[in-house]
């Protein structure tokens, strides 16, 4: 994940805390009161030094809405989800290109672009998607760094894995 990232809480994450609502697991909790919209993930990880899976707990919360990035390349695709509908046909194809384009803001920050076009432009089948993912890791390695490349391919396989397996 990308440690100058600086999470705030939506509406609904909001809503989350106030009604005390049942459902969200402690460590996803805690995750959730310490996002104050001016901490970094790196802050966040010492005001929670106790906390083994911080990084995880915040991707969860993210992908789940209930926290955003205030990162410009996130706010573009938050702000106008047409602009990821436009280059699929299929809804379903686009709700996991979507969670894949998040994913990799998450981890990426602002170097998201690199891959965000990749994931957008690639055709409406979990296969290609997946083929995808192997190039954006191969883009990754070649320009920022091997730990980003892997959490991402690691992460956006896992979505893949979810949907195939909601599938069956």
């Amino acid at each position: 994940m990308n440690p100058a990232i600086i999470f705030t809480k939506t509406s609904r994450g909001q809503d989350v805390i106030k009604k005390r609502a049942r459902g969200l697991g402690h460590s996803l909790r805690l995750a959730l009161i310490l996002v104050d919209g001016h901490s970094s993930v790196n802050q966040l990880k010492l005001k929670a030094m106790t906390m083994n899976n911080l990084e995880k707990s915040l991707e969860v919360l993210a992908l789940n809405g209930l926290i955003q990035a205030n990162s410009d390349s996130w706010q573009i695709i938050k702000d106008n989800p047409a602009v990821i509908r436009r280059a699929s046909s299929n809804p379903e194809i686009s709700k996991i290109k979507a969670r894949l384009i998040d994913a990799a803001i998450l981890i990426l920050g602002d170097e998201a672009h690199r891959v965000i076009n990749l994931i957008r432009e690639t055709s409406d089948s979990p296969q290609a998607l997946s083929e995808t993912v192997n190039r954006c890791k191969k883009i990754i390695l070649l320009t920022l760094d091997e730990d980003r490349a892997k959490e991402l391919n690691d992460l956006c396989h896992s979505i893949l894995r979810k949907v195939d397996s909601v599938k069956q």
